[in-house]
């Protein structure tokens, strides 16, 4: 991983459900120091995607939830188009006025656990995503159950760290 115990604890600590990343660490590393962020100053970390529209929307990447004091940070750890930089979300929590848990299925298996974080007038900052899917005529509540609580383990953390 990266050679931070505490970080490398929380990440070999994390739940892995459906939402797993091929990881790049150097380039985690590199993001790490290019925003500022120490690696001891991360709370917890989860994988899972960051979402910036419709929920119902299946295009996006999962990656590493960093949760620090500041808000949270999202990356596979590679590189922009260009190599300018690594590819990464930020959400700042000074801009979120409201943080929600949420959720959605289509009745054919497939369904989301996500923690919506909404800036002045409602509008939608970021939106952290736990995906789940079964076989149709075959729904392990276990599957389901399992992405719902690491969305409320890290939207418990996110509380703590943020009383709105």
């Amino acid at each position: 991983m990266i050679g931070n115990e505490h970080f490398d604890h929380l990440i070999a600590s994390a739940p892995v459900n459906f939402d797993v990343a091929e990881m790049r660490w150097a380039g985690l590393a590199q993001l790490l120091a290019q925003v500022g962020i120490s690696s001891s100053t991360i709370v917890a970390v989860s994988w899972c995607s960051v979402g910036l529209g419709d929920i119902e929307a299946l295009t996006d990447e999962p990656g590493l939830t960093m949760i620090h004091r500041h808000g949270v940070l999202s990356s596979a750890g590679r590189l922009k188009p260009g190599g300018a930089g690594v590819e990464h979300y930020a959400i700042d929590f000074r801009q979120c006025r409201r943080i929600a848990g949420v959720d959605t299925s289509d009745g054919h298996g497939f369904g989301k656990y996500c923690i919506e974080f909404l800036g002045s007038g409602g509008v939608l900052v970021g939106r952290l995503q736990w995906s789940w899917w079964t076989r149709l005529f075959w729904r392990p509540r276990a599957r389901i159950t399992a992405a719902e609580s690491e969305r409320d383990r890290i939207l418990n953390v996110i509380k703590a760290l943020v009383p709105l």
